[in-house]
C-alpha cells in the first residue's frame, strides 16, 4: 500500500486531498442514489449540494450546510414567484432575475463568511428555479420544491457523511497563537525601551504583517458554534490593540530608555509564550512609577484585553464585563465601493445576455444566463476573479467533456434508469482525483459541478447530439463572458482593490475635516481605521504587494486624524485666539480636498504649527509631525 501511495505522490497527487475527496465523492453517489430513491426529478443536484457543503472542520460543516440550505430556499421561492410574474415574457424573467442577482451580490459582497455565500447563493438559485422551469410555468412549484428537497438532501448528507471525518474547530489553537504573537510584541517594545532601533522598522512591518493575517482568519473561526463567534469579538480587539501599539511605535521615533520596565515587559513576554498564568503577567506589567506616561496609555488596553481574552490562561471569558462591546469598540471594513461595483456589473452582464437570448430565440441561452449568474456573483469576492476564471474555463471545459463522454459513450448501454445512476458512479469519483491532483486543483470543482448539472438522469433517454453538443457550447460561454465582464466592467484585482481602501481611507479624513461634530466619532473612526489598514496589509501579504507603503501611508491616515480632532477641539477652546482660528478653518478646509491636493495640505499644516509653537509647543509637534508623514506618502493620499 506504501508504494501505491508513494507512486501516487510522485505522480503528483496531493494524498491528504485526495483522501478527503474521495470520501466526498463516495458521499455525491450516496446522495444522488438518496435523491433518486426519494423520486426527486433532478437527483444530481444533491451530489453537486455534497460537493459545496464538505468542509474539513465540524464547524465548517455546519454553517456552509445551514447556508446552503436557507440561501436555497429564498432563492427557489423568489424564482417560482419570477416564473409566475412573467407568464412566459422573457424580458420581465430577465430583469427581475438581474435586479434580483444584482441586489444579491452587492449585499454579499459587504458580508462575511458564509453569511457572504449564503446571500450570493440566493440570488443565483433564483436563476437555476427560474430559468430551468421557464420552458414549462405549470410545473414550476414542482421544481422549486425539487430543487429545494434535493439541496436538504445533499446538506443532510454531507452532514452525516463527513461528521465522523471533520475535525473540531480549535479555539484553543487560535488563542495560544494570539499568545505567541502578543508575546513577541511586547518583547520588541522591551528592545526599544533598551534603546534598540536597528531592525525596529522591519519588526515592527513583520508584526503587523502577522496581525493581518491572523485577523483574515476570524472571518471562519467562528463557523458552527455561537460561543466561538462571541470570542471572535474578543479576538478582533485584541489585534486592533496590537495594531494600535505598533502605530504609536511607528509614530515615536525614540523612546526614553527604561530598563525596569523592559524587563517587565520580557517577563510578561515569557509568561505568554510558556502558557503561564495570566495573573503573573498583569503582575509583570503593574506600573512603576517611573515608567513612561504615553507608552502605559498604549499598552494599557492591550493588557486588558488580554486579561479579558485569557483569564485562566486559555479560554474566553464570555460573562466578563470588560468582553462586552462598549468596552472594546471593534468596527469592520465593508467595501461598500466595491459592493456597488459588483452589483451593477452583475445586473449588467445578466441583461445583456437576457435580452440575447430573447432577441436570437436561442433556448439553449438559458443555460449561459445560468453559467453566468453563478460566475458573475460567486467570483466577484475573490481578489482577482478575472484570473480566477482561467481554472474556472478549463474545469468546465472537463465537466463538459465528462458529461459528453457519460451521456453518449456510457448511458447508451444502460436498460433502466438505475443503471444510469451506477453509470455516472466512475465520473463522480473520477472528480476526486481531478481536485487532488496538483496541475488541475484549481479547476477540479468546476469539473464536478458542471459535469452533474449537465447530467439528467431520466430513462428513457430523449435527448439529440446535437441539442447535448448546443447546451455545452452555452455552459461554456457563461465563464468566458463572466471574464470579459471582469475585465471590463469595473475591473478588479487584489491591487486595485488596496487602492480602493486607501481612497476610503482618506475620504474618511476629508468627511471628518467637514464635519463639525467629528469629536463624537473619534473612537469609531480609529477602530474602522485598525480594521482598514490589517485589511490593506493582508491582501499585499497574500498577493506579493509591498507593505511598506501601505504601513507608513496608514500611520500618516492616524496621525493626520489625530491632528484634525486636535484642531476641533481647539476651536472649541475659549483661550483660542482668533488668528489661531482663522488658521485652524483654513487647515480643515484644505484637508477636506484632501486627495485633490494633497501637496497643498502640507505647507497649511506647518503654518499651524508655526502659530501654535509660541503658546502650544506639545501641540504644535504633532501638526508638524503630520506634515512630514502626509510629505513622505504622498502617493498614499493622491486620487487616482
Amino acid at each position: 500500500m506504501s508504494g501505491l501511495t508513494n507512486a501516487m505522490a510522485r505522480w503528483g497527487f496531493d494524498l491528504s486531498r485526495l483522501g478527503f475527496y474521495l470520501r466526498t465523492a463516495v458521499a455525491c453517489c450516496l446522495a444522488v442514489f438518496i435523491a433518486w430513491m426519494l423520486g426527486l426529478e433532478h437527483p444530481q443536484w444533491s451530489g453537486m449540494t455534497v460537493w459545496v457543503a464538505s468542509q474539513s472542520t465540524r464547524g465548517h460543516l455546519i454553517e456552509k450546510g445551514l447556508f446552503r440550505v436557507a440561501g436555497t430556499i429564498i432563492g427557489a421561492l423568489v424564482g417560482m414567484a419570477l416564473v409566475a410574474l412573467a407568464n412566459g415574457q422573457v424580458l420581465i424573467l430577465v430583469a427581475g432575475l438581474a435586479m434580483w442577482s444584482a441586489v444579491c451580490v452587492g449585499i454579499g459582497n459587504v458580508q462575511r463568511g458564509f453569511v457572504s455565500y449564503g446571500t450570493i447563493l440566493a440570488g443565483y438559485s433564483a436563476a437555476m428555479v427560474a430559468l430551468l422551469g421557464s420552458p414549462h410555468p405549470e410545473s414550476i412549484i414542482a421544481l422549486g420544491a425539487d430543487r429545494m428537497l434535493t439541496v436538504l438532501t445533499g446538506v443532510a448528507v454531507a452532514l452525516l457523511a463527513g461528521w465522523f471525518f471533520a475535525r473540531r474547530s480549535s479555539e484553543d489553537l487560535l488563542a495560544d497563537s494570539l499568545r505567541q504573537l502578543s508575546g513577541r510584541l511586547l518583547r520588541h517594545v522591551a528592545s526599544r525601551l533598551r534603546g534598540s532601533s536597528g531592525s525596529s522598522t522591519t519588526d515592527e512591518h513583520t508584526l503587523l504583517a502577522e496581525v493581518a493575517m491572523v485577523e483574515e482568519s476570524l472571518d471562519m473561526q467562528g463557523a458552527g458554534s455561537w460561543r466561538s463567534k462571541r470570542s471572535i469579538h474578543a479576538f478582533r480587539a485584541l489585534l486592533s490593540s496590537h495594531v494600535s501599539v505598533l502605530l504609536w511605535l511607528k509614530a515615536t521615533q525614540e523612546l526614553k530608555a527604561n530598563d525596569d520596565l523592559a524587563l517587565r515587559l520580557e517577563q510578561a513576554a515569557q509568561t505568554l509564550e510558556t502558557g503561564g498564568a495570566f495573573r503573573v503577567v498583569r503582575d509583570a506589567l503593574s506600573p512603576p512609577d517611573d515608567s513612561p506616561e504615553q507608552l502605559l496609555m498604549q499598552i494599557r488596553p492591550l493588557i486588558e484585553r488580554l486579561a479579558a481574552l485569557l483569564p485562566d490562561g486559555r479560554q474566553v471569558q464570555d460573562d466578563s464585563p470588560t468582553t462586552s462591546r462598549r468596552a472594546h469598540l471593534v468596527v469592520l471594513h465593508r467595501d461598500w465601493v466595491g459592493a456597488r461595483h459588483a452589483l451593477l456589473r452583475a445586473g449588467g452582464a445578466m441583461l445583456l445576455i437576457g435580452v440575447f437570448w430573447w432577441w436570437t430565440g436561442w433556448n439553449e441561452a438559458a443555460y449561459m444566463l445560468l453559467g453566468t449568474s453563478v460566475m458573475i456573483t460567486l467570483f466577484s469576492t475573490f481578489d482577482n476573479p478575472a484570473r480566477t476564471m482561467h481554472a474556472v474555463i478549463a474545469g468546465q471545459v472537463m465537466g463538459v467533456a465528462g458529461a459528453l463522454a457519460c451521456r453518449w459513450l456510457a448511458w447508451p448501454l444502460a436498460s433502466s434508469e438505475a443503471q444510469l445512476l451506477i453509470m455516472m458512479v466512475p465520473f463522480i469519483l473520477l472528480g476526486a482525483f481531478v481536485i487532488s491532483h496538483r496541475r488541475t486543483m484549481a479547476s477540479g470543482f468546476d469539473y464536478n459541478m458542471v459535469m452533474l448539472l449537465l447530467l439528467q438522469p431520466a430513462y428513457p433517454l430523449a435527448d439529440n447530439l446535437r441539442l447535448s453538443l448546443a447546451t455545452a457550447v452555452a455552459v461554456l460561454c457563461a465563464p468566458l463572458f463572466a471574464f470579459v465582464a471582469y475585465r471590463l466592467v469595473y475591473p478588479t484585482d487584489a491591487r486595485r482593490r488596496m487602492q480602493t481602501l486607501m481612497h476610503m481611507m482618506v475620504q474618511e479624513l476629508q468627511n471628518l475635516a467637514g464635519a463639525s461634530n467629528a469629536s463624537k466619532r473619534r473612537n469609531i473612526w480609529r477602530a474602522r481605521l485598525y480594521h482598514r489598514l490589517m485589511r490593506l496589509v493582508a491582501w499585499g501579504t497574500r498577493n506579493g504587494y509591498p507593505n511598506v507603503p501601505a504601513i507608513e501611508g496608514g500611520v500618516a491616515v492616524l496621525t493626520l486624524g489625530n491632528a484634525i480632532f486636535l484642531a476641533r477641539e481647539m476651536l472649541e477652546r475659549p483661550s483660542s485666539t482668533q488668528r489661531l482660528r482663522r488658521r485652524l478653518r483654513a487647515l480643515l478646509k484644505r484637508i477636506s480636498r484632501l486627495s485633490h491636493n494633497p501637496e497643498r495640505v502640507v505647507p497649511a499644516l506647518r503654518r499651524t504649527a508655526a502659530v501654535l509653537l509660541p503658546q502650544a509647543p506639545n501641540e504644535a509637534i504633532l501638526f508638524e509631525r503630520a506634515s512630514q508623514q502626509l510629505a513622505d506618502n504622498l502617493p498614499f493620499f493622491q486620487q487616482k
